[in-house]
């Protein structure tokens, strides 16, 4: 009838009108949400200015916390590189007798993978601390940083550690922490693709995106998919890139992913050349990589090769007194973990194990799906505060 004609063709127009409005409103919301990243960007330091790494830090000593003042926090895990790149100056500054800091690597998108140095850089025993390998890890860059810290304000007061001074402690170890080892990828995972200041990182990650969709690993927009984004800027994997178990690992993804995908060849990525040319360039006698989550420390991989050498009063069968010893100070469960198989990927704790005979440990911090946010920060920072301080006096006291 023509009242039914009307009625439809007005359902038709008040739909179209509606689903217009619609439209309208989720372009809006998406224009306010690219204000605030690029207001957040602006804020971190990223738009408009090359790497932090090239311009003189002293820049920035204004923005460097009054003296008594701490210049770490544990209160935001939304932590920049470039804030960390600050406050490793700023610890440098204010305790140059304690800390040092220098480039290990740069990255696709020219970001400076940074190494802080404390004790004795020419001990006999060193021990190197990665954090962040997977982009998602980024709460345990602000451990880092505050355990850095912690450790400064201990020497520099002379506050002993189980009686034993920090001094003496630190005089035949040299501990070196890298607290932010895959720093493209966190900057893609705390502020997104604009954080990306080259061409070809930005194209390399948008590409990753592209792939998952068309594979079906994601069905999310890019914004929530970089959210959980693991890799570097080039969409490799970083714990898949060790050469370990690198050819038996087949069922990653075979093109570069936010996750799993093990790269063109064993340590095609700076990140992980990076760390593995620190460990060779001095008398490593342990690794330790940072990462969440589980609140557990993995170590053994199913170890066959000798007792490792090098270290001082420690009899070690694949890290199991490291991760005994980190267990008892943490409260964490120390774990035997399986070896690389097809399924799952040798890692950089497997490789320094297996091939290096380095005794060497995984600490996963925290609970729960990475990344994870502030409220498990005070429990972290509960367990792991005075951890430099407890590996120094292991591989010097034993205890």
């Amino acid at each position: 009838t023509p009242e039914e004609s009307r009625y439809l063709e007005e359902s038709r127009a008040a739909v179209a009108a509606f689903e217009e409005e619609q439209k309208a409103a989720l372009a809006r919301a998406a224009e306010l949400e690219q204000e605030e990243r690029n207001a957040m960007l602006a804020e971190a330091g990223m738009v408009g200015l090359p790497d932090i790494s090239t311009r003189d830090l002293s820049e920035y000593l204004t923005e460097m916390p009054a003296d008594g003042a701490s210049i770490c926090s544990t209160e935001s895990v939304l932590y920049s590189y470039d804030q960390m790149v600050k406050d490793l100056y700023f610890l440098t500054v204010r305790y140059g007798d304690y800390i040092s800091m220098g480039v290990i690597g740069n990255t696709m998108d020219q970001r400076a993978i940074y190494q802080a140095v404390i004790g004795n850089a020419n001990a006999t025993k060193h021990i190197v601390i990665y954090y962040a390998l997977d982009a998602t890890d980024c709460i345990d860059t602000v451990l880092a940083m505050n355990q850095l810290e912690v450790y400064c304000k201990a020497r520099k007061n002379g506050t002993a550690y189980k009686s034993h001074s920090i001094d003496s402690i630190f005089e035949d170890v040299c501990i070196h922490v890298i607290p932010m080892a895959n720093p493209d990828g966190v900057a893609v995972n705390q502020y997104g693709l604009d954080a990306l200041r080259t061409d070809e990182a930005r194209a390399s990650v948008q590409a990753a995106y592209d792939a998952d969709v068309a594979a079906g690993r994601t069905t999310a927009p890019i914004e929530s998919y970089l959210k959980t984004y693991i890799a570097n800027a080039a969409g490799v994997d970083l714990g898949c890139n060790f050469d370990i178990g690198w050819e038996e690992y087949t069922s990653g993804p075979e093109t570069p992913s936010a996750s799993g995908y093990k790269g063109t060849a064993p340590f095609s990525e700076v990140e992980s050349q990076a760390i593995v040319n620190l460990v060779d360039s001095v008398s490593t006698a342990a690794v330790i990589g940072y990462g969440t989550a589980g609140n557990e420390i993995r170590y053994d991989y199913e170890y066959d090769g000798p007792a490792e050498q090098g270290v001082s009063n420690v009899t070690d069968i694949g890290g199991e007194s490291l991760a005994t010893s980190l267990g008892a100070k943490t409260g964490y469960e120390a774990v035997v973990t399986p070896k690389f198989d097809e399924r799952n990927a040798g890692g950089a704790s497997q490789y320094f194990l297996h091939v290096k005979q380095i005794p060497a440990v995984t600490v996963k911090t925290g609970s729960g799906e990475p990344p994870l946010d502030e409220t498990q920060m005070s429990s972290i920072w509960s367990a792991n505060s005075e951890i430099l301080q407890m590996i120094g006096n292991l591989y010097t006291n034993g205890l």
